[in-house]
């Protein structure tokens, strides 16, 4: 039997009565589980006006339903690095109740009404983020997804220059080592998709 085949085998199992009842929280991650991958940013300038244009997916009706059921018995968790306005905005269709959002990569909660950020930043932290993000915004790329902690961008090719502009304004690294989260560099076009963090 294939790897694959043994792993259907084994997800596909009911779960006993007794574990269902332990079960408290379901998680779930947000792009390529419960929705399609696929968002497309355009931001540009126009004198001093700012443009940005977002297509992105939402969840269905079909698994909204699904989802909307599970809330009965559990608290549902939905993951992603997206900001929480996507997060809202997306799933809109199960909001509320027992259903908590955690955002861009952790940083941010928002449950029972209430957003908490778990990890603290200091002001040298954001002064590298936004030397980051205003060299990176003079490559050809399209657009940068609109987030308070991480930097996700948006563009048809990965640019290599990137990781020199992100190399020269944190060398050591230290945003990875402060609270594990500094980047989140992410070219999006297509389904082309390059991740480092």
């Amino acid at each position: 039997m294939t790897m694959e085949g043994s792993l259907k085998k084994m997800l596909n199992k009911p779960i006993p009565k007794r574990k269902l009842e332990k079960i408290k929280m379901i998680i779930f991650d947000s792009d390529g589980v419960l929705l399609s991958r696929g968002t497309k940013i355009r931001e540009w300038e126009i004198g001093n006006k700012y443009k940005l244009e977002i297509e992105t997916n939402r969840i269905s009706d079909s698994l909204a339903a699904k989802i909307n059921r599970l809330k009965k018995k559990f608290i549902i968790c939905i993951s992603s690095g997206r900001s929480l306005i996507y997060l809202q905005t997306m799933y809109s269709k199960i909001a509320g109740g027992d259903v908590i959002f955690q955002a861009e990569n952790g940083n941010l909660l928002l449950k029972d009404g209430l957003i908490s950020q778990y990890f603290f930043y200091n002001k040298s932290y954001f002064n590298k983020l936004a030397k980051i993000r205003n060299k990176i915004c003079l490559l050809p790329i399209l657009g940068f997804e609109p987030k308070q902690f991480i930097l996700t961008i948006h563009a048809k090719n990965e640019i290599k220059e990137i990781y020199d502009i992100v190399k020269k304004y944190d060398p050591r690294e230290e945003g990875c080592k402060l609270c594990g989260m500094v980047r989140h560099l992410t070219f999006k076009e297509k389904e082309f998709q390059k991740e480092r963090v």
